[in-house]
């Protein structure tokens, strides 16, 4: 049986765009209400914060936010293909 990348391509864009629109609707819930209600100034933001932002964008913008996360992933599972790092030159835990 041959391994055929498209499909893992395929499968992996398919993954992310559904944890894209699925993850913001799972954590809405837990996020209080006077964290929603923050003012736009990202300059104290904590990471939580940050992330809640994240979030709520996408929720907002599923498509654009589906469409770029699509493209990351498809890249980035393409080039990972390609590009072959061997083992014994990244450093691990278990290589030290």
């Amino acid at each position: 049986m041959k391994f055929d990348h498209n499909v893992l391509i395929l499968t992996s864009v398919v993954i992310a765009v559904l944890l894209n629109l699925i993850l913001p609707l799972l954590i809405r819930p837990l996020i209080s209400e006077k964290r929603l209600r923050q003012n736009n100034d990202d300059s104290n933001d904590t990471v939580a914060d940050s992330l809640v932002k994240m979030l709520i964008h996408h929720e907002n913008n599923k498509l654009s936010s589906s469409l770029v996360v699509a493209i990351i992933v498809a890249v980035s599972v393409s080039l990972g293909l390609i590009i072959k790092i061997k083992p014994s030159k990244v450093k691990s835990v278990s290589n030290l």
